[in-house]
């Protein structure tokens, strides 16, 4: 799917950082960070049947503006609908 907005911010230390630290806190580094937003619906579809409680790691590939090409990951944690 593609994104609805963009921005690029420094929002925290790297994806492979934290993999390999699982107590590290997520922080600002001084690095800009390309945020990506998409509607909740298309993540949905992409991501297929998941459990409640369950993490799944996204994998995004891309392609700048300028065309140079990206790969980034992320991971979310699936939330039964209404539960907090």
């Amino acid at each position: 799917p593609r994104p609805t907005r963009w921005n690029y911010k420094d929002v925290s230390t790297s994806f492979e950082v934290e993999l390999y630290d699982y107590y590290h806190e997520r922080s600002a580094d001084g690095y800009g960070d390309l945020t990506l937003k998409f509607k909740t619906q298309a993540i949905v579809e992409a991501i297929g049947h998941v459990k409640d409680g369950e993490e799944v790691v996204l994998t995004i590939r891309g392609t700048l503006l300028d065309g140079t090409q990206f790969k980034g990951a992320d991971s979310v944690k699936i939330i039964k609908k209404g539960k907090k």
